[in-house]
């Protein structure tokens, strides 16, 4: 399985983004501030449905949907025009290795904005209508700020197919890896084990544990390495 197509809409940086991927590696280069992260946070969203290791259901702030797509909508509101709700959404386009066929067909459908027959994942953050009146008055009071008022939204995950999509019956994990979350001389070994606790099963840790030791033996071995030592202990 990989990603073949990510497309974000109303997601922080990105007003609307798209973007064809690789099956094996994909090397993003950009200047500063113009997104990189946040593809990857908008990558780990749509097939995690989580930030920074939390639910988005209980990350939810106004800072997450794009400053233009808000302000332009507020802007709308004060000429009196209508406009959408700013939303966000975030699709997964998944292309078949031949290995988990059978998994991924239940997650192929056509319930994409590109109205594709393939297994995929969506994230939509958008404005729930059952408090249509109290969202206007809110969005339409000028003492109120320009944000978004995220008590209005709802979040919905789900499969190309239409259906909810749960993390334990998905045939894959994903989590980033940030060096620059790494604080301390307990951080690296604390936010290794997470990673290794979250991403691997009970074989692939053993495998881990067994291949370590291994590294570990040889390195002592080498020429220099235990006279050095021996030395440093006198």
């Amino acid at each position: 399985m990989h990603i073949r197509k990510i497309k974000v809409e109303g997601y922080r940086t990105f007003r609307k983004f798209e973007l064809d991927l690789n099956e094996r590696l994909n090397i993003i280069v950009g200047d500063n501030e113009t997104g990189k992260t946040t593809l990857l946070e908008a990558i780990n969203l749509v097939l995690s449905c989580q930030i920074d290791g939390r639910n988005i259901q209980y990350e939810l702030n106004p800072h997450i949907f794009n400053s233009a797509m808000v302000e332009d909508y507020f802007t709308s509101l004060k000429k009196g025009k209508y406009a959408a709700p700013p939303h966000i959404l975030i699709e997964a386009y998944l292309g078949d290795d031949g290995g988990q066929s059978s998994q991924l067909a239940k997650l192929k459908g056509t319930n994409n904005s590109a109205g594709e027959d393939c297994p995929g994942l969506y994230l939509k953050v958008e404005f729930n209508e059952d408090f249509a009146d109290d969202f206007l008055a809110y969005a339409s009071s000028p003492g109120n700020p320009s944000l978004v008022p995220i008590e209005y939204y709802a979040v919905a995950w789900r499969s190309f197919a239409d259906n909810s999509v749960a993390a334990r019956n998905l045939p894959f994990r994903a989590t980033i890896i940030d060096t620059s979350l790494i604080r301390g001389s307990l951080g690296p070994n604390k936010y290794l084990s997470r990673i290794i606790s979250e991403c691997l099963d009970e074989k692939q840790r053993r495998l881990l544990s067994m291949a370590y030791r291994k590294l570990k033996d040889a390195f002592v071995k080498e020429p220099g390495i235990l006279r050095r030592a021996l030395n440093t202990s006198h």
